[in-house]
């Protein structure tokens, strides 16, 4: 019985196309040597942000809140997910007529393109990885970490700057390019110009966001490309399979179907990655509820920027916004808990956490802390920047912990305290036990 779906090589293999991909494989290097010296460049990465950059303005990157920009960053995977849903329905089809048989292997491709190139090798992997710190984390930008080139990143999770994965998710539509390639022109310009409208439109975005720097948005497109081309010329064989001209090699079977499958879950992954998410944080902690006038105030916070702000407040408020993406079971969660403290106290403690599977969130709040009516204030933060506002007007111990991010202390704080570093930093009042 001969094989529905034959193996690749049977044909020559992808050498015999070597007019074809050599030359796009040199676009590609040009284009990678090209995002690396913008990276490396002080004239490069750090420019360009540079001209987006405001911080006089309330926002910081004012043109990402104007359209079209604005809804190129909050609808990054629209176009991936239309031609991903379109190619899976026509592939459906293909089983009921014969006129889409002959374009089941082309099917099959647009959804190993999308679920390859930015779903598995660009946001679940190298952005994971990698580790460089986006422009909004940098300090030259308002952030508290260095600036890291592409050559040289961070640990795993310390940024996810490289790749860009909108971009990458507009770059898919590179896939028509490679299905026209060699048979319809039209087709062929119409896919490149798709990719570089919409993977451009994003890449300015995220660019004027200061949530990637261009060499981010250009190795996007870079890497999608290649994985394209890599899928058409050396995986499935495609021109080698057109020029067969068997039925067999233009329609594969099950076995094909049911890789193309398993992998068409993953786009719904990258999917829920790329929802966008926003919600107000408002939360109010009453501390007349305390029965006891011992009260300990602890607030611990994680991958957010929070303001310590002292005034004439009667309760504890925290005020503020996260917005972002969120994965699987993504959330920037908040609460709050009663308990007792170490110190025969009642302890009153605020959390916020992020939680979820590949997820990213932008979290920004103040916290408004009376400076009478509570015994303590601890701040315990992680992967956060903590500014304190203001003079030391409290009259109780102040304990500051901030692990992997940065503190910063009006002049007035900074004379109580014998040292201020960058990271792990535990600051007391000289009133603290």
């Amino acid at each position: 019985m001969s094989r529905a779906w034959p193996r690749w090589w049977q044909w020559g293999g992808a050498w015999a196309y070597r007019r074809y991909w050599l030359p796009e494989l040199a676009a590609a290097l040009v284009l990678a040597a090209a995002a690396l010296w913008l990276a490396e460049s002080p004239s490069g990465d750090r420019a360009i942000a540079r001209t987006f950059y405001m911080p006089a303005a309330e926002h910081h990157w004012p043109l990402s809140q104007q359209p079209p920009w604005k809804w190129l960053n909050r609808y990054a995977g629209i176009g991936a997910a239309g031609m991903a849903v379109a190619a899976l329905a026509l592939l459906g089809i293909s089983f009921a007529t014969g006129r889409l048989r002959r374009r089941r292997i082309h099917l099959v491709y647009v959804l190993l393109v999308i679920a390859l190139g930015p779903g598995i090798v660009v946001n679940a992997t190298v952005k994971e990885l990698w580790g460089r710190p986006r422009p909004r984390q940098v300090k030259e930008f308002g952030g508290w970490l260095p600036y890291r080139s592409i050559l040289a990143p961070d640990k795993p999770g310390r940024g996810k700057s490289f790749p860009c994965g909108h971009c990458s998710a507009g770059f898919a539509l590179v896939a028509l390019y490679f299905i026209g390639r060699r048979h319809n022109r039209r087709l062929a310009a119409m896919g490149l110009g798709s990719a570089l409208a919409l993977g451009g439109g994003m890449s300015a975005a995220r660019v004027m966001s200061g949530a990637h720097f261009a060499s981010d948005a250009i190795m996007a497109g870079v890497i999608v490309f290649v994985v394209a081309g890599w899928l058409y010329y050396a995986v499935l064989n495609i021109p080698a399979r057109e020029d067969a001209g068997e039925e067999r090699a233009l329609a594969p079977g099950w076995p094909a179907l049911g890789a193309c499958g398993g992998l068409v879950a993953l786009i719904a992954v990258g999917g829920a990655v790329a929802t966008p998410s926003h919600r107000t944080i408002w939360y109010d902690g009453r501390l007349t509820a305390a029965k006891s006038t011992n009260l300990a105030l602890r607030l611990e916070i994680e991958h957010a920027d929070i303001t310590l702000q002292y005034g004439p407040y009667r309760d504890l408020a925290v005020r503020g916004s996260t917005e972002g993406f969120r994965g699987l079971g993504g959330s920037m969660k908040d609460i709050l808990i009663w308990s007792p403290d170490r110190q025969q106290a009642t302890q009153l403690t605020y959390r916020l956490w992020k939680r979820g599977i590949f997820s990213e969130f932008r979290t920004a709040v103040t916290a408004h802390v009376p400076v009478e009516g509570i015994s303590r204030l601890d701040v315990v933060c992680d992967e956060a920047r903590l500014t304190v506002a203001g003079p030391p007007s409290a009259a109780y111990p102040t304990r500051l912990v901030v692990s992997r991010g940065e503190l910063k202390l009006d002049p007035l704080w900074e004379s109580l305290f014998e040292q201020v570093t960058l990271t792990n930093s535990i600051l007391s009042t000289p009133a603290d036990p």
